[in-house]
């Protein structure tokens, strides 16, 4: 039986091409790290805060309360609403906010009244944290069992602390600037949380808990 021998030439260009794939992938794998790096090092600015709920549950039950409005002023108006991925191109369109040449997904309902008015907390709960930012001025954010999470932002005034038990219809702080609209007024951006998914609070509204 004959041998089969390869010719002179196929061996060493073997042993080249695994060297220059053993530069490739180390080069890549270098790359991808110092990416990685630059992206941790980075120090990023977002709308909302993180309001994701932790394992903690609240000592209120809200499961038998419909959920309200975050105030009964009647002169406050919708001025954009939530940004919702089923909805038609027109009423997304109005659902961005245009900042800093930025186009921005309306994560709530943006609230406006001519003059100031109250905020109050939609149902009752517990205040997981107090902050104040550059451009969604004062936030307050409520857990109401550990499903539900409300955010309040713009605010000009917040009258509660962390750890606060607030009841159904309290005021928790005043509607104030909102630095992403160029409209005068008064404002209160309002979010919700539900099972960790920004979702709709016009679609909430009059509903309990158990619903």
């Amino acid at each position: 039986m004959t041998k089969k021998r390869f010719k002179p030439f196929v061996l060493p260009t073997i042993y080249v091409m695994l060297v220059m794939l053993f530069g490739l992938f180390t080069f890549l794998l270098s790359n991808s790290l110092k990416i990685a790096e630059n992206i941790a090092e980075k120090d990023y600015t977002y709308v909302s805060y993180e309001v994701l709920p932790d394992n903690s549950i609240p000592v209120i039950s809200t499961v038998s309360k419909t959920l309200i409005k975050p105030f009964t002023d009647n002169t406050v108006e919708v001025l954009r609403n939530y940004y919702d991925y089923k909805d038609d191109s027109s009423n997304q369109e109005k659902a961005l906010i245009y900042y800093n040449g930025t186009y921005i997904q309306n994560a709530g309902i943006t609230y406006k009244a001519e003059n100031i008015f109250n905020c109050l907390s939609v149902l009752d709960g517990e205040v997981i944290d107090v902050k104040e930012d550059d451009i969604v001025g004062k936030t307050v954010v409520i857990r109401h069992n550990e499903e539900l999470i409300s955010v309040y932002q713009n605010l000009s005034s917040a009258d509660v602390s962390i750890n606060d038990k607030v009841s159904q219809g309290d005021i928790i702080g005043t509607s104030g600037k909102n630095n992403m609209e160029n409209e005068e007024g008064s404002y209160l951006h309002f979010e919700l949380v539900y099972k960790n998914s920004y979702v709709n609070p016009e679609d909430y509204y009059g509903k309990t808990i158990g619903d």
